[in-house]
């Protein structure tokens, strides 16, 4: 199927970007599933700025302790002293639309994310950064980092800001990166060096979209087919 705007008029009309992103994500595990082996598990992860994503509860602690609050901060006779300073402010979080994949042998650990990009990781400056630093952590962590990036209403690209967070530039972008694109990054070292190899795909609307590497490990990779979880997506919203 090719690529749609959802973010005009008249396939905004059928279905909003956010209730084709929700849907998108199963359908994206679900072509994942075809080839994750039984050791790896895939669930989606989603967020807003009013609610920022997790992987841990906000608070840790046995079942006999309770968090801490302004009322009772649980430490008698100390009374916290006020902050010299508070002010409201927006935090730059961004609504966040993932798949994450996880290694459940020993422990559930994060090996890899798809990220479907939503307006507010790019609208501003505060938030691109975000996004690039949360990228930047994962990747330093050998997580295995794809972004998929259909917004049409802002033309900036997460990738390039990626490549020149890490002080670097992929050729494939100098003539004028695309904002639409689709791009699995991965980090690696050889030999005490650090490389990190990119497969960066741009396209356009009316295009088809093209088929991601998804590492698991350093050698093992299994395909991630945007193009038929995309499709299952629309059509389920009568999306053509």
């Amino acid at each position: 199927m090719p690529l749609r705007d959802h973010f005009r008029p008249p396939v905004w009309n059928i279905a909003s970007p956010d209730a084709v992103y929700a849907l998108w994500l199963w359908a994206v595990i679900q072509e994942l599933n075809k080839f994750l082996p039984d050791c790896y598990s895939a669930a989606p992860r989603i967020g807003s700025p009013q609610a920022p994503d997790a992987d841990v509860p906000i608070y840790l602690g046995d079942s006999d302790s309770q968090p801490y609050s302004e009322s009772d901060n649980g430490l008698p006779g100390c009374v916290p002293p006020l902050p010299t300073h508070t002010t409201e402010a927006e935090l730059p979080y961004g609504n966040s639309y993932e798949v994450r994949i996880y290694d459940n042998r020993g422990g559930r650990r994060i090996v890899a994310m798809i990220a479907l990009i939503s307006p507010t990781n790019k609208d501003r400056p505060e938030s691109r950064g975000a996004f690039v630093s949360k990228v930047n952590t994962l990747l330093k962590e050998h997580v295995c980092v794809s972004i998929v990036d259909i917004v049409t209403t802002t033309p900036s690209n997460l990738y390039v800001d990626l490549m020149t967070f890490a002080g670097r530039v992929d050729p494939n972008t100098e003539k004028g990166p695309s904002h639409l694109y689709a791009t699995t990054i991965r980090h690696r070292i050889v030999k005490q060096r650090d490389f990190v190899d990119s497969w960066h795909y741009p396209f356009e609307i009316g295009n088809q979209l093209p088929t991601l590497p998804i590492w698991l490990a350093k050698d093992q990779c299994v395909p991630l087919e945007l193009e038929a979880s995309y499709e299952t997506a629309c059509r389920s919203f009568g999306i053509r």
